[in-house]
Order: C-alpha cells, then structure tokens, then sequence
C-alpha cells in the first residue's frame, strides 16, 4: 500500500539524483492512485513539483486515475 511505497521510497531517493527521481516519485503516486486517495496523491504530486522533480505524463495519468478511484469525476477529467 502507500505506507510500503513511501517506506521504498525513502530508502531510494538518496540513491538517485533529483533529476531521475520521477520513476520513485510515480510509484507512490501509483499506490494512492490503487488506495483511492486524491487528496494523498495531490499533495504527494505537490510534493513533487515543489522539489524540482520531471514530472511526466504518467505522473498526470496516475493523478487522474487516483481521482477515478476515489469516485471523484470532475477531477478525472
């Protein structure tokens, strides 16, 4: 779930320059998006933004299907 992701994610980001952390920051984001958690996967794309990290159209596209999941239409569009 997101609580394993973000535990990954924190033992990754070091690893990887800001530049090439899209891949880890989109896998969290993956696992809101399977929670259903919008408002988790807003801020954690807000997040993103905020430390300069490529975001990409698969960022955009987990974005949408978190708000899919959690039944929020208007945002999926």
């Amino acid at each position: 779930g997101v609580a394993a992701a973000k535990r990954l994610f924190e033992q990754l980001e070091p690893k990887f320059p800001r530049q090439k952390r899209t891949i880890l920051y989109n896998t969290v984001l993956k696992a809101f998006a399977h929670a259903g958690d919008i408002l988790g996967a807003e801020s954690w794309y807000r997040n993103a933004v905020r430390e300069g990290v490529r975001v990409n159209g698969k960022t955009f596209g987990k974005l949408i299907e978190a708000a899919a999941q959690s039944g929020d239409i208007e945002g999926a569009n």
